[in-house]
């Protein structure tokens, strides 16, 4: 199931920050490094390396907003990319562009700290990529959109077609493979998916949004 576009009618004009956040991550890829010795050294400072974090220092602590604008391929970017083009324009127009800015570091800083506690603090292995942060965007939209539906590419018995179904049914099956992954990844080491900071960024934009939800924001379709 993937999607291909959300059905809203509450956007109101261009979401500036998301296309601007969408061509800084573009722009950002095809000037990492190329060479394996070179793209190292990038990453090494610009990831979130854990074995190189150390809270009492403010200035390891840099990747951990750096860290959300590097991809690791063209799928990586590209998959990112698609869905903060689906779900940020109804978050941005929400929250006001400064703020959805705001939002989308804390969300990427939030997902990488929920990867980091589940991992080995020696690791060398980088973290890196928008994912976090677009968890965040996710999880906030689900609670302030859950109304609007989802048109989504289905594969059913060898046929491809699409089909609209609830936001709130996309999202919550995202998210619960996210958190099926992340369990069954425990006590693994090695690269791959980084499922917690998926989890963790999902968390914390879900929390904001009940919070706006709370404090007088009717809930929009």
């Amino acid at each position: 199931m993937f999607p291909l576009r959300d059905s809203s009618t509450s956007r109101t004009g261009f979401a500036f920050f998301t296309y601007l956040l969408i061509i800084t991550t573009v722009a950002v890829f095809f000037m990492q490094p190329t060479s394996e010795v070179e793209l190292f050294a990038f990453l090494q400072q610009w990831a979130v390396v854990p074995r190189l974090i150390d809270w009492t220092r403010p200035d390891t602590l840099l990747p951990l907003i750096t860290s959300v604008f590097l991809h690791a391929n063209l799928f990586h970017l590209f998959s990112n990319v698609w869905f903060l083009h689906i779900y940020g324009d109804n978050v941005e127009h929400d929250l006001g562009p400064v703020a959805y800015l705001l939002f989308y570091l804390a969300g990427g800083i939030a997902a990488a700290v929920a990867q980091l506690a589940f991992t080995s603090a020696t690791s060398e292995i980088p973290l890196l990529g928008a994912s976090g942060a677009i968890a965040a965007v996710m999880g906030y939209y689900i609670a302030r959109f859950p109304r609007n539906r989802i048109t989504s590419l289905v594969l059913s018995f060898g046929y491809v077609s699409t089909v609209q179904l609830p936001a709130t049914f996309v999202l919550l099956m995202w998210i619960g493979l996210q958190i099926l992954n992340g369990f069954g990844s425990l006590g693994m080491e090695g690269g791959g998916v980084a499922w917690w900071a998926h989890i963790g960024g999902f968390v914390f934009g879900l929390g904001i949004g009940i919070l706006r939800n709370a404090f007088g924001a009717h809930t929009l379709r």
